[in-house]
């Protein structure tokens, strides 16, 4: 039974976790803003920190590379941008 519950915890974990990431892509996708590696690394580089936030509530990966071999972190921190550079 406590096994049971366990697993029903995790699930439900889970499933929400998932529905919070979509809901990032949704709004990324309002701001005309496509969910993909490079969009990511461009707001970085740009210092758009909503989009960042957004990218990071709907499960990027922060260890993308640029074909340079730089993360999102490298190229906020390369641009100035500390506000993006605190995100991730």
């Amino acid at each position: 039974m406590q096994r049971r519950l366990i697993l029903l915890l995790i699930f439900a974990i889970t499933l929400s976790a998932c529905a919070g990431g979509e809901k990032a892509q949704q709004e990324l996708a309002s701001q005309g803003i496509d969910y993909n590696e490079t969009k990511f690394i461009e707001s970085a580089r740009d210092g758009n920190a909503e989009a960042v936030k957004l990218f990071l509530d709907a499960g990027m990966n922060t260890e993308v590379k640029t074909r340079e071999g730089q993360t999102p972190l490298m190229v906020a921190a390369l641009g100035n941008k500390a506000d993006v550079v605190k995100l991730l």
